[in-house]
C-alpha cells in the first residue's frame, strides 16, 4: 500500500505547505461478505513529510525494517528529524518494553553535538511525559 500527500493552506497571510509520502508493505487477509481486506499485517515501510510556512520548515524521514506484533515492536533506521536549521537523528525499536506508557527506551536520539538520549528519556525531560508506573 502508499500514500502520497500534499497539501497547501493558505490565510491570515502565512501558509503552509505540507507534502509526504508514506509507503506501507504489509500481508493482507482477504475479506469476506464484501469486506475488503480482513486484516493487514504491516512489515516495513517509509515515512517522509515536510511542513513549511514562509519562516519555519520541518522535515521527518524514517524507515520502518520490522514491525512486531505482542508485544509492538517497530524496528526503525535512518531517521532525521529537521526543525528549521536544528536536527536529530533517530534508530533502534519503538517500543514500551519496560511498560511504563513511554515509548521509546529502546529508541536513540542522536543529536548535532553528539549527545545521545533515548526517546523514553526525551519524552519525560523535555516533553513532560508522565510514566504510568515505575519499571
Amino acid at each position: 500500500m502508499a500514500w502520497n500527500l500534499s497539501l497547501l493552506v493558505q490565510g491570515n497571510d502565512s501558509a503552509l505547505h505540507t507534502q509526504g509520502q508514506v509507503r506501507v508493505n504489509g500481508s493482507t487477509t482477504p475479506g469476506t461478505c464484501g469486506s475488503l481486506l480482513a486484516n493487514f499485517n504491516a512489515s516495513s515501510g517509509e515515512v517522509s513529510v515536510d511542513l513549511s510556512t514562509h519562516t519555519k520548515s520541518l522535515h521527518l524521514e524514517f524507515r520502518v525494517t520490522q514491525v512486531e506484533e505482542n508485544p509492538t515492536r517497530i524496528h526503525i533506521q535512518n531517521g532525521i528529524l529537521r526543525v528549521d536549521s536544528k536536527e536529530v537523528a533517530f534508530e533502534g525499536i519503538l517500543d514500551d518494553q519496560n511498560n511504563n506508557c513511554v515509548p521509546g527506551e529502546n529508541l536513540t536520539l542522536h543529536f548535532a553535538g553528539g549527545q545521545t538520549m533515548s526517546l523514553e528519556t526525551f519524552l519525560i525531560q523535555h516533553m513532560g511525559a508522565q510514566p504510568c508506573r515505575q519499571p
